[in-house]
């Protein structure tokens, strides 16, 4: 049942079942002792009194010799010592025969404990007049000084104990019920008090919508055990907050990425369909819409990779791949581009990684083709591997131009340009995305070291399995 599924309850209740049940829990013990001790106390005490009257009449047996003296004094006893009538006694002489006996002793000398000098007792139950009573039955032989044994049987009427301790347990049956009671709604009051901290962080978290992303929580004075909860939740809108501004700007990026070869499709196509153009004519047009949609199609292509790479769904196929031989085939492809453009290309180091080859080559590719676009003639471009400790270091490094300081942490961002490029056809605006999202598939990391005039080193770097 849901009303038993202790994952339903809210915090405050389930706070203050566990302190009443706490509470309770402690009472009771409490409880349980105190009554335990009273039982002993009570015990102890019905003992030494039967132990004492015991003594008593030893004392006065083993001094007084005269029996009518003794007769006496018993009779005394009977009327005088025992005002409650709660002690019952029974003096045995010597030769076996009864000297004295209280009237209402209905107990036979048989059912006493053996008697010796020490103390014995045990417990019996006798019916005095309408109720059955508990007694406690003790026996002692005490000796004469000329030699004669008297056997001294006392018995003591300990029911009144039971009554007192129905009393006593009735007493803290009220005291545990008044205890359950007030600890339930003291435990109400600590965690409602608790928790209002808590109350006022909900509150101010239930304010923050969209146009609030910039609200921070952390610098409030918070109980210790929400500071981090606040500095947390404070991390987090930092996250969306970022993630967010990004994504708009991601979405304006995209539309105006868009629109530039839509554009220009729409364009070229309106200038052509004027009026009457020649074959020539109607070819070039179709060219620079097939480039358009080319360019569209480069562009659709590596955004679904990226989006892939964000939901980690892209596949990777993990094979031996050797550093010079990737080297190799991205230098061959790019061969010609670059003695064109009279660049160099070289490459160094020979070392095998775990790593999907066309996706590694396809990152190669991408920071090769952007260091030719930034080249002078007579540049240089490397491709170099190298060691360092439980780490594989791939760098690409040319002599181009550089890139602005105030550039760097935004240069893996999507859509994002340093210059005039985003009006280019040859760029995306994705391509250091892409080769970023790669690197992070294979579990390594990138950056970018530069100086402007001297050229740029992108540097990767994986662990070594």
């Amino acid at each position: 049942m849901k009303l038993f599924d202790i994952r339903s309850w809210s915090l405050t209740q389930r706070l203050s079942i566990f302190f009443t049940l706490a509470m309770t829990i402690i009472v009771l013990i409490v409880s349980v002792i105190v009554f335990t001790a009273l039982v002993e106390q009570l015990k102890k005490k019905n003992q030494l009194e039967l132990n004492n009257i015991l003594q008593s009449q030893s004392s006065v047996i083993e001094s007084i010799h005269d029996n009518r003296k003794l007769r006496v004094w018993q009779q005394r006893w009977f009327e005088n010592i025992d005002p409650d009538k709660r002690a019952f006694l029974r003096v045995i002489m010597p030769n076996g025969q009864l000297f004295a006996e209280s009237p209402q002793l209905t107990i036979s000398p048989e059912e006493f404990p053996d008697a010796d000098e020490k103390f014995n007792y045990k417990i019996t139950f006798s019916k005095q007049g309408e109720r059955k009573s508990k007694m406690l039955l003790g026996s002692r032989k005490v000796a004469q000084a000329n030699g004669q044994v008297w056997l001294v049987q006392a018995a003591l009427n300990v029911s009144q104990e039971r009554e007192i301790l129905d009393l006593c347990l009735d007493i803290l049956k009220v005291v545990v019920s008044i205890a359950l009671v007030i600890s339930a709604l003291l435990g109400w009051l600590i965690v409602r008090s608790g928790l209002k901290p808590l109350n006022i962080l909900n509150k101010q978290i239930q304010n923050i919508h969209v146009e609030r992303l910039n609200t921070r929580i952390g610098q409030q004075k918070w109980p210790r055990e929400l500071k981090e909860l606040a500095a947390s939740f404070d991390d987090m809108l930092s996250r969306l907050e970022s993630s967010f501004a990004e994504l708009s700007r991601f979405s304006s990026d995209i539309a105006h990425e868009f629109r530039a070869p839509i554009n220009n499709m729409v364009a070229a196509a309106s200038v052509t369909q004027s009026q009457l153009r020649t074959p020539e004519e109607y070819q070039e047009t179709l060219e620079k819409i097939m480039e358009e949609g080319e360019r569209l199609s480069r562009m659709i292509s590596s955004m679904l990779f990226l989006a892939r790479a964000d939901n980690s769904r892209e596949v990777i196929h993990i094979e031996p791949v050797s550093t010079s031989i990737l080297f190799n085939q991205v230098a061959e492809f790019f061969s010609g581009l670059a003695e064109e453009r009279q660049v160099e290309l070289s490459i160094s180091g020979d070392y095998t990684m775990q790593a999907d080859v066309m996706l590694l080559r396809r990152a190669f590719s991408n920071l090769v083709d952007n260091a030719l676009r930034y080249t002078p003639v007579g540049g240089k471009i490397t491709l170099a591997a190298e060691r360092e400790n439980d780490r594989l270091i791939l760098s690409v490094t040319d002599t181009g131009e550089g890139i602005e300081p105030l550039h760097i942490d935004h240069i893996f961002e999507r859509f994002y340009c340093a210059d005039s490029a985003r009006s280019s056809n040859e760029s995306t605006g994705l391509g250091l995305a892409l080769v970023k999202s790669i690197i992070e598939l294979h579990n390594g990391t990138i950056w970018v070291e530069s100086e402007v005039g001297h050229g740029s080193r992108f540097v990767m770097s994986f662990p070594v399995v």
